[in-house]
């Protein structure tokens, strides 16, 4: 996160590290040998590279996208929907900025650029019915996914957005090059291409991870085609760059998949198989999670991030929507890159969240251990409201005024009250037993205690502008999820670690296996003098 502190703000760069060092799912993960967190770091790595290229156009930053996307592949097959994120993220950015422009004497095309919109938008609303009805029932999932008039509307619509991107190629080739966005889809959909020729292969009806004859052949031909379109693709763009993004990316290619050069066909199961698996396994649906299970998940575990977000989405669209009436502020040229550096970046997650809840919902597998790539998008997003509302804060006012007694009084105030209204629901002043002495004394005591501290706040606010005072109390009360989160973290990492009581825990039993091998090995010391000498009875469900 530091290195996204341009985007995030210094403060919040170190919530985000903060964020993620106390997030359950992450810290959990992060202590096992899983691949999420490894490809949660490459995607890291492309993010800031996309962006750091969107903001200077170094060609180093797309070296650095190149060997991002080549580790995120070899690392777990979500480069997929990483990489699928940040792609249409750029195309949005592309035919926003195209469009805001003149297209000279193309000025018509605009008009055609519409109808292909519309083609699009119908194409994804045949897909999304496809999805909801056909695509959803059981015997569409044994037949692989999709009903036939689905994968029509898929066809419709991808034919609708590559007519919509070649007609904003075309209206914007004289200044095409002054795109940054546009280099980023170029290298990332080059790059990104060949890992996709499973589409076409399963297509016309063959299985992509089949490397028996003749199909191994016809993968192989379809393979190759779309290499050679790609590099078409990447040299017509710009070949110098091209060429070496191209050779840092498949020289990391080639020495993983093939396993240091010891695994020739690494580099077709790396190529076909990754997709190709995956293609197969969505019918599958291993672990038969319904649609709605990280909706369950997410609360459970991220309940932290989760308010951020909410919170942040809902500042987000009431100032979007405060700035549009009143009109865009008087700033200098720096500082308006700077903002529009910044809220590229904040939409950047909004879409982030927003698609990978819709992609993880919808994918066959559902696991414990994808709730980390949920998460860490909510985490951006939270650090970069609670940095923006920490430097919106003036401190040396909040010095001036004495306003820092408001985090050592509201707390005791706010328990006080809870207190006093726990006790008054239980009755005081009814008798003169200890029990219902104990619930007088409780109402008494906590009587005081909120007129005590109230009084005591009452003095502090007086005179105190409004504004900081809330936001030092709203900054109060963040710590209590706070708390709540760490405590969480450190049980379930330390304590509950390996018990299946705990949800995220779910490809392996509790600890009386290990309990049970242990035991059995100080009987055999007992008894015969060393382990592992006497001999033990077991049945098929015991050896699992």
């Amino acid at each position: 996160p530091r290195l996204l502190r341009r985007w995030l703000g210094r403060v919040g760069a170190l919530c985000a590290s903060f964020l993620l060092l106390i997030s359950p799912s992450i810290a959990y993960y992060s202590r096992y040998i899983r691949h999420d967190l490894p490809v949660i770091l490459w995607a890291m790595v492309i993010i800031l590279a996309v962006f750091s290229y969107l903001r200077d156009g170094h060609d180093r930053w797309l070296y650095l996208m190149a060997a991002g996307i080549s580790l995120s592949f070899a690392t777990k097959e979500v480069a997929f929907i990483y990489n699928a994120i940040i792609g249409f993220f750029l195309v949005g950015i592309f035919a926003r900025r195209a469009l805001s422009g003149s297209w000279g004497n193309r000025e018509g095309l605009k008009s055609l650029l519409g109808a292909a919109v519309v083609v699009t938008a119908v194409g994804l609303l045949v897909v999304s019915l496809a999805i909801v009805s056909g695509g959803a029932s059981e015997a569409a999932q044994e037949e692989g996914g999709f009903p036939w008039w689905g994968l029509m509307g898929a066809g419709i619509g991808g034919a609708g957005v590559l007519g919509a991107l070649g007609l904003l190629v075309v209206g914007t080739w004289d200044e095409l090059s002054h795109y940054r966005s546009f280099d980023l889809i170029i290298l990332l959909g080059t790059l990104c291409l060949p890992f996709l020729a499973p589409l076409p292969i399963a297509a016309i009806g063959l299985d992509p991870v089949d490397y028996t004859t003749p199909t191994i052949y016809y993968s192989g031909g379809i393979t190759a085609a779309v290499l050679v379109l790609s590099a078409a693709i990447g040299l017509l763009w710009s070949w110098r760059r091209w060429s070496i993004a191209a050779g840092i990316h498949y020289a990391i290619f080639l020495v993983l998949y093939t396993t240091i050069f010891t695994n020739g066909s690494g580099i077709a199961s790396g190529l076909v198989g990754s997709m190709g698996y995956w293609l197969a396994q969505q019918g599958v649906k291993r672990g038969d999670q319904p649609w709605y299970y990280y909706g369950v998940m997410v609360p459970l575990y991220e309940y932290l991030p989760l308010l951020l977000t909410l919170v942040g989405a809902g500042t987000v669209g009431f100032r979007t929507v405060m700035r549009r009436k009143s009109g865009p502020p008087a700033t200098s040229e720096d500082q308006s890159q700077n903002h529009d550096s910044g809220r590229l970046f904040v939409a950047f997650l909004v879409w982030w969240i927003v698609s990978a809840w819709i992609v993880y919902s919808y994918a066959g597998e559902k696991m414990p251990w994808l709730t980390v790539h949920l998460a860490l998008p909510m985490i951006l997003f939270g650090a970069w409201l609670v940095g923006r509302f920490v430097e919106a804060i003036d401190w040396n006012q909040v010095l001036r005024d004495r306003a820092w007694l408001l985090a050592l009084l509201a707390p005791p105030f706010v328990m006080a009250l809870g207190a006093l209204i726990y006790a008054a629901g239980s009755g005081p002043f009814q008798g003169s037993s200890l029990a219902e002495l104990s619930t007088t004394g409780q109402f008494l005591g906590s009587l005081l205690a909120v007129v005590g501290f109230g009084a005591a706040l009452a003095l502090v606010l007086r005179g105190l502008d409004w504004r900081l005072a809330l936001r030092l109390l709203l900054l109060v009360a963040l710590v209590v999820p706070v708390l709540l989160t760490m405590r969480h973290s450190w049980r379930f990492c330390y304590v509950n670690y390996g018990y299946p009581i705990e949800h995220l825990v779910y490809a392996h039993a509790g600890p009386a296996v290990k309990d049970t091998m242990r035991q059995i090995d100080e009987l055999s010391r007992r008894v015969a003098g060393g382990p592992e000498v006497i001999e033990v009875a077991y049945g098929a469900d015991g050896s699992w």
